[in-house]
């Protein structure tokens, strides 16, 4: 069963690879790289908003469909396996939120080996519980992947159609995208939980229907540096959605404002900007971007 569905949604996968691949992978710098990247930022926007409008519906109906053939305890089980797992997601980042790095294990006393062999084990016995349930239900999962079988061929094509607008403008990256997918793969970036949707029927299984399924690549996507160090100047890349005032500022890695960049009214789309630092001292600074969308901000190393 777990081949199985692999075989058919693995093709798939290249699609979130791209859409999970962070803006700070290497390029050369090139007089041609702020334009790649800005091509590249559209087209994974492009193919986010593809698997919005057309693939997430799709998955929702077929996973909702999936609840008719669950059993009141089964349904139970897997909204307590939920909570578990998301429990332990929030406390995960929190730590990474305060800045703590994972710490080698050589280092920690019996009694934290053991809080976290506990942890391992919690979470090793929360996924066998769902596993157990995904088992009882293989044919039931496997058939309602077999009835989207021609929905899934339009999106490969499709997605195929989208990533060739992107190769022609730049076909000498083509080996270059093709190593940085093969890398972003084992990269857990905000789609991860979308690919392991397509992969593995104990997601397919947890995932809940009224949720996105990628619901924090949209501020990743609207907003990137180029090149990243800098030294001279730097070019800022960013999209809104809604028209209104759009205000720029630059800031000191602790939040300290260094001064106001831009301040005026703009109309829905891409836009890019131009600021000069090269009488910034050498560090961290963060661009910060409020609009009628929300605030954005990120980082760039100053040389």
């Amino acid at each position: 069963m777990k081949s199985n569905l692999k075989i058919n949604f693995v093709s798939l996968s290249f699609v979130f690879c791209l859409l999970t691949m962070p803006f700070g992978t290497s390029y050369s710098q090139t007089e041609t790289e702020p334009d790649r990247k800005i091509q590249f930022a559209q087209a994974r926007k492009e193919m986010h908003e593809y698997f919005k409008t057309n693939i997430q519906p799709v998955l929702q109906t077929q996973r909702n469909k999936l609840d008719t053939y669950l059993s009141a305890q089964e349904k139970e089980e897997i909204v307590e396996i939920r909570a578990a797992l998301k429990a332990m997601h929030e406390e995960h980042n929190a730590l990474r939120k305060k800045g703590q790095k994972r710490p080698d294990f050589r280092t920690l006393s019996e009694e934290e080996k053991q809080e976290r062999y506990l942890q391992r084990k919690a979470h090793r016995q929360l996924m066998n519980q769902a596993w157990e349930i995904a088992g009882n239900h293989e044919t039931d999962i496997l058939n309602l992947f077999e009835d989207i079988k021609q929905e899934h061929q339009q999106w490969r094509e499709e997605i195929k159609a989208i990533m060739g607008k992107f190769k022609k403008k730049h076909p000498e990256q083509k080996d270059e995208e093709n190593h940085k997918r093969h890398r972003s793969r084992h990269h857990k970036g905000p789609g991860h939980r979308a690919i392991g949707l397509l992969h593995s029927e104990v997601h397919f299984l947890l995932w809940a229907p009224n949720e996105d399924a990628l619901p924090s690549i949209n501020k990743e996507m609207d907003l990137s540096v180029f090149p990243n160090p800098s030294a001279e100047t730097n070019r800022l890349h960013f999209s809104i959605k809604k028209e209104g005032l759009v205000k720029i500022t630059l800031h000191k890695v602790n939040g300290d404002l260094v001064k106001t960049l831009l301040n005026e009214p703009k109309a829905p789309g891409s836009y890019t900007e131009n600021f000069d630092i090269s009488t910034l001292k050498r560090g961290v600074y963060m661009y910060k971007i409020v609009t009628p969308d929300g605030t954005i901000s990120k980082r760039f190393v100053k040389e």
